[in-house]
């Protein structure tokens, strides 16, 4: 009866080992199986995967979560983590990264600070396949010369033999943690334990110990293998019903930003306290993409510092006893305006000294349109150069050739104060006036536009550039010469004698309510609905305006509102001292209005017209 007993204890010991040990051989797969689900769900959320794919894989991470944590509660192990929740502290890093380090790109005045945010900031790109933005931030640290330069003409030259090579990839694998490494050992101690036990229980004969050079080599449980379900793809957002597609634009970049002083180097833009030009492209962009609803598709596929100033096209010396050394410059011939930053920096210094004491030429009226600064602070002889030489520009940078290539499609030059460029031009075989004239005997195969930015100004500048460049296209596209008169009208203050049946579309857009009260449109760049003159669009006057029937359009329903700047402006309001945010603010309202459908309409005039009007500004093209 004794020996029963022993064996019922005995059996019941043995099978309660054998059930916590199972336990804990299956805990290691399980912690396995919730980590792969885990990092699944992260590698969506970080994708972008859309919401319904990336809850799916968080409510199998869930699951797996609670599986594993019961069966370690069984076998006495503790878990101290929570079950997963949404992820969104690993993006939330990642972007506050993005953002810190753009922050630094803007506003540090030490290059080699700007440098190093840009490689990180690459790397991010390369990690979320932005490969055009890293490629764009290693040539702007390549063009620099620092310190970085040669790692980023490493990775630019890599980039362009192999993208997908140079594209830095990760992937996860989770730690393996099977808790099974003994369990040959183990099971070999517990059998050798109970055979001896029974052996001594009912008479049979004990097994002697193995000694452990004899006992046999037991290879490793293997983990469990587990099969991570597929990361869903991201899926491009869908285009409202109606709009027109994106249209891709790509930029080349000429930074006229040279490096001033050897001692304590930094760019001029800096050191004139001006606006990064990175920053204000990388503003400007965004902002047409959104007021564009999504149709402006910029892209800057390059970007060069140049380390020199805008070069001019003719040169006027006069010196103190009137002799005229006047000469000019061929337009293929590359002549500086200023023999480095320095002289610059120091003639527009002394430039706004003058003025304050009344001397030479307003620095106001100087500031961008002017060619160059006739101070009596540096020199009594005065300096005169008439345009930036944007043919020796073509040349040296290859743009034409670039052009023709499908290379690029637009050029954007930054440049300081004073350098002769017009806020936009055009070259090509057809090109025409767009708030400058046409440069003429460019062999390239397309229209293309030349925007001239000036980083002294923020990013409602440049929108007001590209706003110019607009109005003049739409003038083109639709014959009409009454747009002009209707600013002309507004700048003088006058009122049309116009039929308003017998306005065109565009004609009707840029309606001002001083021209025709009762019939304001949206108005133009320099006039809101009710602006009494130039560049006022914080103004609080409240008149009658068509401007939210725009949103009809096509299908215009006659809706009219009475609406002072709060309209335009928002919250910004008459506050006269944020006149550059109400500038922004304007502008970006302008163009939301601007018509961005798919299909065409025939107007007044019996002629059709495409609903996307942003296709003629983009294309520069005025046929319809």
């Amino acid at each position: 009866m004794r020996k029963i007993v022993l064996f019922v204890i005995l059996a019941f010991i043995l099978s309660s080992v054998c059930y916590s040990f199972a336990g804990s051989a299956d805990l290691g797969a399980l912690k396995n199986k919730y980590k792969a689900s885990h990092q699944n769900y992260i590698n969506a959320v970080k994708s972008g995967a859309d919401e319904e794919s990336t809850q799916k894989l968080l409510d199998i991470c869930v699951s797996d979560f609670n599986e594993y944590k019961k069966a370690a509660e069984l076998s006495g192990e503790k878990i101290t983590e929570d079950a997963p929740a949404l992820a969104a502290s690993p993006v939330n890093a990642e972007e506050n990264a993005i953002n810190s380090l753009k922050n630094i790109i803007a506003t540090s005045k030490n290059p080699e600070q700007v440098d190093s945010a840009k490689m990180q900031l690459a790397d991010i790109y390369m990690k979320n396949t932005m490969t055009a933005e890293a490629k764009a931030l290693f040539a702007q640290v390549a063009a620099r010369g620092g310190t970085q330069s040669k790692k980023a003409e490493g990775l630019l030259k890599l980039f362009n033999n192999s993208p997908a090579s140079a594209s830095a990839k990760s992937s996860f694998s989770a730690p393996v943690d099977n808790g099974q490494q003994s369990s040959g050992g183990f099971f070999s101690g517990i059998a050798s334990f109970f055979s001896n036990l029974f052996n001594s229980i009912f008479g049979g004969k004990k097994t002697p110990p193995v000694a452990d050079n004899d006992k046999p080599k037991v290879d490793p449980v293997p983990p469990v293998p587990v099969t991570p379900p597929p990361v869903p793809e991201k899926k491009p957002d869908p285009r409202p019903e109606g709009y027109a597609d994106p249209i891709a634009v790509k930029v080349l970049v000429l930074n006229f930003d040279p490096i001033v002083s050897e001692t304590n180097p930094v760019r001029l833009h800096a050191a004139m306290g001006n606006f990064d030009p990175h920053y204000l492209a990388d503003q400007c962009i965004g902002d047409l993409k959104e007021i564009s609803y999504g149709i402006a598709d910029y892209r800057i596929v390059e970007w060069i510092d140049v380390e020199g100033l805008v070069p001019f096209l003719k040169e006027t010396f006069k010196s103190e006893d009137g002799i005229d050394l006047s000469g000019f410059k061929n337009e293929d011939d590359y002549y500086p305006s200023y023999k480095n930053a320095d002289q610059y920096l120091m003639t527009m210094k002394a430039a706004q000294l003058d003025e304050k004491k009344g001397l030479g030429s307003s620095w106001a009226s100087l500031r961008w349109h002017g060619n160059h600064a006739s101070t009596s602070s540096v020199s009594k002889s005065r300096v005169d150069f008439y345009g930036a030489n944007y043919k020796a520009i073509f040349k040296k940078f290859g743009v034409v050739e670039k052009i023709n290539s499908g290379e690029i499609d637009e050029l954007w030059i930054f440049a300081p104060h004073m350098s002769g460029l017009n806020e936009s031009k055009m070259a090509g075989p057809t090109a025409f006036f767009i708030n400058g004239e046409e440069i003429p005997g460019v062999a390239s195969n397309r229209n293309f536009a030349v925007m001239g930015y000036n980083y002294a100004y923020p990013v409602g500048n440049m929108l007001e550039d590209f706003g110019h460049r607009t109005e003049f296209v739409m003038d083109r596209v639709f014959s009409s010469a009454r747009t002009r008169d209707i600013n002309r009208l507004a700048a003088d203050k006058k009122r049309a004698q116009f039929d308003y049946s017998k306005l065109n579309l565009w004609e009707r857009f840029v309606l001002v309510d001083i021209v025709m009260p009762g019939r304001a449109g949206v108005g133009c760049m320099h006039f809101a609905p009710n602006s009494k003159q130039d560049y006022k669009w914080q103004d609080a006057t409240v008149v009658d305006t068509y401007y939210p029937d725009w949103d009809n359009y096509p299908n215009f329903k006659g809706q009219k509102v009475s609406s002072d700047c709060t309209g335009w402006v928002g919250d910004i309001g008459t506050d006269a001292t944020k006149f550059f945010e109400g500038e922004r603010e304007h502008h970006k309202w302008w163009f939301k209005h601007i018509p961005h459908l798919k299909g065409t309409i025939r107007d007044v005039d019996g002629m059709e017209y495409l609903n996307n009007w942003w296709d003629y500004m983009l294309k520069n093209r005025a046929s319809r």
